[in-house]
């Protein structure tokens, strides 16, 4: 709390200081924060972890080297900072990506390219550590409610109804390993999928849902090599200068353009000739 009220009180030269909504704004980030905070610390009391790291970086003057793709001779270097790397007693690695949204990570996102970030973290991680326990995303944040026209007592119902949801909903979604030992040290005892949607089946088997996927080792070295192919894929094109109008869209909804800060500079139209989009297929 204390590291909290120093940042509040300095950040943006006293941004949130300015007026009540401000400050409002600064109490449910606070909130937010703790919240988390707790629910991180229980995942850490309930798995066996050796070392966390924290906005771990990856790169040519960092202990976890870049990831490097050659191109015709020439070395380019990826570089980038980890949210979280976990080393786990069986000297596994997980990697952690915080979000303030929903984000899956599938099979089929990743081969496209379309979600990229976690996997590539990995790969600079096992440079340094070798073998992979999992990857997620740890969900930061609070859905907002819709409560327009309820009276005070129907509003504080429903608020309580969608903490108590969000209570039961897992925290972390992404692939894990499918290794007894490893889930046991990600999951400690947790058999009900409240840590990562990844439950314990009567045979003794794990299954996961609602965005997780425990897979088979052989299976992620798979999706790994076909990760390196698209960087290479990715890497050449912008050696080459291709800068094709061509964005990925998900689910014909999710588009990549909707947080793109240069949509007025490709001014992208599928009325345009040449302009179409990048369906991936789920």
């Amino acid at each position: 709390r204390e590291t909290l009220k120093s940042e509040r009180e300095t950040y943006g030269a006293g941004l949130f200081r300015y007026s009540g909504g401000d400050s409002y704004r600064a109490d449910r980030a606070e909130q937010t924060i703790l919240d988390a905070v707790n629910v991180l610390v229980s995942h850490a009391r309930a798995g066996k972890i050796k070392d966390s790291r924290y906005e771990e970086r990856f790169g040519r003057s960092h202990r976890v080297p870049p990831v490097e793709v050659d191109i015709g001779g020439k070395k380019v270097y990826i570089e980038g900072i980890i949210d979280r790397m976990d080393i786990l007693e069986n000297d596994r690695v997980k990697i952690m990506d915080y979000k303030s949204g929903t984000h899956e990570l599938t099979d089929s996102s990743i081969r496209a390219g379309y979600t990229l970030q976690l996997m590539v973290y990995m790969k600079a991680a096992e440079q340094h550590i070798r073998k992979p326990a999992g990857v997620f995303y740890f969900y930061l944040g609070t859905k907002g409610i819709d409560v327009s026209g309820e009276s005070d007592i129907e509003i504080g119902k429903e608020v309580d109804t969608e903490k108590a949801a969000e209570l039961r909903s897992p925290s972390m979604k992404g692939i894990l390993i499918n290794d007894p030992e490893t889930i046991t040290e990600v999951l400690g005892d947790d058999e009900k999928g409240k840590i990562a949607s990844i439950k314990k089946k009567k045979s003794g088997e794990y299954s996961g849902s609602q965005g997780s996927v425990v897979m088979e080792e052989g299976d992620f070295r798979d999706l790994e090599d076909a990760v390196d192919s698209k960087i290479r894929e990715i890497t050449e094109g912008i050696t080459q200068g291709k800068i094709d109008i061509h964005p990925m869209r998900k689910k014909k909804e999710r588009i990549a353009c909707k947080y793109c800060k240069y949509l007025g500079i490709c001014r992208f139209n599928t009325a345009f000739k040449g302009c179409s989009y990048n369906n991936i297929k789920e």
